[in-house]
């Protein structure tokens, strides 16, 4: 049963582990997040802008 064990260094376990975990939450495309995030910096600049003026 010990034997059955994958022995991987310990500074790096903890990130393969966590890599490789499936935790079953919502699936984004990568594409998506990186348009809603431009897309708010955009209207956050707009309204910054917005309100500097008034």
């Amino acid at each position: 049963m010990a034997d059955d064990r994958v022995r991987a260094p310990q500074s790096s376990t903890g990130i393969v582990q966590f890599v490789d975990a499936d935790t079953g939450g919502p699936k984004m495309d990568p594409r998506a997040v990186l348009i809603f995030s431009v897309v708010l910096i955009f209207l956050i600049k707009l309204v910054s802008l917005m309100m500097a003026g008034a």
